[in-house]
């Protein structure tokens, strides 16, 4: 296929008269946007992968009503709530029990309680217990 010089000069002429869209508009707005969220900040410190994950597990755990080990007080009753009964003990480390649940007969007897224990403001264990 033969084309003239003639048509081509008809053809860019064509494209020249093609409208131009000004994107400078665009820049300018995208200039006054809050820059997208690269990183989560605690304390004006970045966390790491590894502690972004750890966040989301905790969220997950307490949407679900469950603990996990590291959990802190305010975790724990985001997740179940305030504790029925607190001890507290002193010493080489801050350790407290919180109980939820209900004791049976006199209070000697344990019936569908779980203690949950923080060892220095952090969940290390739980236990729960049935009649």
């Amino acid at each position: 296929m033969k084309l003239s010089i003639y048509s081509l000069l008809a053809l860019t002429s064509l494209v020249g008269c093609a409208p131009v869209y000004d994107h400078s508009a665009d820049y300018r707005a995208a200039l006054n946007r809050p820059a997208a969220v690269t990183a989560v900040t605690i304390n004006d410190r970045a966390l790491t992968q590894e502690e972004l994950a750890r966040q989301e597990d905790l969220a997950a755990a307490i949407r679900s009503r469950k603990i996990t080990k590291g959990m802190t007080p305010e975790q724990v009753r985001l997740s179940w709530g305030e504790p029925r009964k607190v001890s507290s003990y002193s010493g080489v480390s801050d350790i407290e029990t919180w109980q939820y649940g209900q004791c049976c007969g006199g209070g000697s007897v344990s019936c569908g309680m779980t203690l949950v224990t923080f060892t220095n403001g952090q969940v290390t264990s739980w236990y729960q217990t049935q009649c």
